[in-house]
């Protein structure tokens, strides 16, 4: 497995009602391309914030995709954020990526509801492949994560939420993220955290860390890049949510990797955590410290460091816990830089 950086959630400057700039769909896919992003999905709003054309914009964004997509240099994807935008709450009626229906779908259209949503989606995956995640939920969690929309093929079908939203800096952690990224775990939801870069620009695309930003990232463990292996990781849950633009991240349970369903039988869990970051010259850098979390986020095996490369081995007693988890710090002892995909030991059954 390579890991590879990019972000799930995209827009153009031009195509929105909050752009500052007038960038479209082959300027976003060409400039993260130049800028080394590995994938990108560029997820523009679907509802009346969105493009006046949604139909003919949509079409054109799936061939810039494809025209700007090369193996092993970048993979293009193109969906869209479902999304009101008209509420008081960043999660009214929508803001969840969506990517591989056929159809655009206007999140204020008649009848448009997160049931029919999912319905959607469920129906539509059984032709080809489709995914969903819930973008910068409130610490309550998102809308549409309430109990009763979740089903077995629903939770399939919504492999991640955002646990980092475009930037991070020392006065905009972004902990309520986490904290909703918690609670959809609890819920019974079986998704791994995201870097949702959410640039309405190409600036943000373009922007290199500083002391006082630092754009965030997602993660991906794949063992090539093309558009079949990231679409893979994704559903698979090898993901990471990462405020660092190139921390390198993984891990194994019991020899499995991050984001699989273990089996339930042994108490005992074998970690395998291995970080690095390639900018040694950078103190900020260095890996502080790792944990690992259990439900409710309480820390069950944690671990002080002091270097740019580490690999912990460790054994967690399970006990009644359904998931586990890694997160990792840098510099900061207190900020959390790095939230990797959980494992989980049961399919808990959604209640309603």
């Amino acid at each position: 497995m390579r890991v590879y950086f990019g972000t799930t959630h995209s827009h153009t400057g031009a195509d929105n009602n909050h752009g500052p700039d007038d960038s479209q769909s082959p300027d976003v896919f060409e400039a993260a391309k130049a800028d080394g992003f590995d994938f990108l999905l560029l997820t523009e709003h679907s509802g009346p914030s969105g493009p006046i054309d949604p139909v003919a914009f949509y079409t054109d964004a799936r061939a810039q995709a494809s025209a700007f997509s090369e193996d092993d240099v970048f993979v293009g994807l193109a969906g869209y954020e479902y999304t009101e935008n008209a509420g008081r709450d960043d999660d009214d009626s929508g803001h969840m990526t969506v990517y591989g229906t056929d159809d655009f779908v206007n999140a204020m259209a008649v009848g448009w509801t997160f049931e029919a949503l999912y319905d959607y989606l469920v129906d539509q995956s059984t032709t080809h492949r489709v995914l969903a995640g819930f973008n910068h939920p409130g610490p309550r969690g998102h809308q549409a994560s309430a109990r009763r929309y979740l089903t077995p093929d629903v939770r399939h079908l919504v492999p991640f939420t955002e646990a980092f939203n475009g930037y991070v800096t020392d006065e905009k952690p972004d902990t309520h993220l986490y904290r909703a990224f918690l609670e959809h775990l609890e819920r019974g939801w079986r998704v791994a955290p995201t870097c949702g870069l959410d640039s309405h620009s190409l600036m943000r695309l373009t922007q290199d860390e500083s002391d006082k930003e630092r754009p965030c990232r997602t993660g991906l463990l794949a063992p090539s890049l093309t558009r079949g292996a990231v679409l893979r990781a994704l559903m698979a849950r090898r993901i990471y949510a990462s405020a660092d633009q190139n921390l390198r991240a993984r891990y194994t349970a019991n020899d499995r990797w991050m984001g699989r369903v273990l089996s339930p039988r042994r108490t005992r869990v074998d970690f395998d955590i291995k970080l690095s970051d390639p900018d040694t010259g950078q103190l900020r850098d260095r890996i502080t410290r790792v944990q690992v979390v259990g439900e409710g986020g309480r820390v069950l095996a944690s671990r002080s460091f002091g270097a740019h490369r580490i690999r912990w081995k460790v054994t967690v007693n399970r006990g009644r816990n359904s998931y586990l988890l890694v997160r990792a710090f840098t510099n900061d002892p207190q900020q959390l830089t790095a939230i990797l995909a959980p494992v989980w030991f049961w399919n808990r059954t959604p209640r309603t």
